[in-house]
């Protein structure tokens, strides 16, 4: 988000008219020569004004309002028109509250906006209740949404996403530190009894997870999808500026990036487990790095072609560290997972209203 821009939706503008303003040329300092009545021709909203002018309301601290849009997917949560401008709204009004946490803000249209602070004669248009309730329904479908497209592909379909490596050791070390029950999973049983041991660190098996073992590969990818559903994972794939970065990640945080990687083989190892490979993509300024054994990849083409040199896949793992070096904010992770083949998550955009449709009519005939 241009700055310019940023600094007026942080002041209540709507995004379409900071954008706008923008494009003619005008900064929130050439707006502060403004004098009121020039603002207001300027169609700009009389409480916008007097943020622009005075300066006496704080402004939303930039993290929130990322970590806001990011959750909203930068779309109103009532109407869910993705062509409409967007609002930052206070459910409880700065003036009452003088609260801008993420819990009283709400993603609005510039109309869903207007509705919000109509007062009929009976009942307002859009209560602080129906809101919170629009937003946490419309947060949800996008996290399904998002989710969706890395966890419904078809294992052996060629049209579909493909994971080509598991961090085993990573995986069940995650689930049994979050206390996720994978007993029931489809091939728990085969897994535990090809287990040769657990030493207390690390967990030993007899051999390579092979592509036609199909039990195997959809308990990895199932259990893969549990953990991600314990966690508010972000999707990197049209995050890029170091703002982002520091508002969205953090050590620990799980994160999936589509991006062209470049893999370099570590060792001498050619056969057996510790093939280790570095992985990292950077562009601009902002780096993500990790490390696999590739004696993990699942097919023989991954292993010989898909993992090596330059290759764009997927990959999803936990932040470890995020460190500036030379000028450059670098991101070291641990891998969970390495896919190739999946689609667009913003191909999905226009089904999530359908998505968040589907879940309260489920809902309801649960009742």
């Amino acid at each position: 988000m241009n700055r310019t821009v940023s600094a007026l939706v942080r002041r209540g503008m709507s995004t379409s008219q900071a954008e706008s303003l923008h494009r003619r040329g005008l900064t929130l300092g050439k707006l502060r020569q403004y004098s009121p009545e020039q603002l207001t021709q300027a169609g700009i909203p009389e409480t916008v004004c007097d943020a622009i002018r005075a300066g006496s309301r704080p402004l939303i601290p930039l993290k929130t309002v990322l970590q806001l849009l990011y959750a909203n997917k930068s779309i109103c949560c009532v109407c869910q028109n993705e062509r409409s401008g967007i609002v930052i709204h206070h459910v409880t009004p700065w003036a009452e509250s003088h609260d801008h946490s993420e819990s009283n803000l709400v993603v609005l249209c510039p109309g869903c906006h207007d509705r919000a602070h109509t007062t009929k004669e009976i009942t307002r248009d859009l209560t602080p209740e129906q809101l919170l309730h629009h937003k946490g329904e419309w947060q949800r479908a996008v996290k399904d949404a998002r989710t969706k497209v890395l966890f419904t592909n078809r294992p052996h379909s060629l049209t579909d996403g493909f994971w080509d490596v598991f961090n085993r050791q990573r995986l069940l070390d995650c689930a049994n530190s979050q206390n996720i029950d994978y007993s029931t999973l489809p091939g728990a049983t085969r897994i535990q009894a090809s287990e040769t041991g657990h030493d207390g660190k690390h967990y030993r098996w007899e051999g390579r997870l092979r592509m036609g073992e199909h039990n195997e590969y959809a308990f990895y990818s199932d259990l893969l999808r549990r953990i991600a559903d314990e966690y508010d994972w972000i999707d990197l794939r049209r995050i890029w500026t170091k703002s982002e970065f520091d508002s969205l990640l953090k050590t620990n945080t799980l994160f999936a990036l589509t991006a062209h990687y470049k893999f370099r083989t570590e060792n001498d190892v050619v056969r057996g487990p510790g093939q280790t490979r570095r992985v990292y993509y950077q562009k601009k300024n902002l780096r993500i790095e990790f490390s696999f054994d590739a004696w993990e990849c699942i097919t023989n083409s991954a292993h010989s072609c898909h993992l090596l040199g330059a290759w764009t896949c997927t990959a999803l793992g936990f932040v470890r560290s995020l460190e500036d070096i030379n000028g450059c904010r670098v991101v070291r992770a641990t891998c969970l997972a390495i896919g190739t083949g999946f689609s667009d998550y913003e191909g999905e955009i226009p089904k999530i209203a359908l998505i968040a449709e589907a879940r309260r009519e489920a809902e309801a005939d649960a009742i």
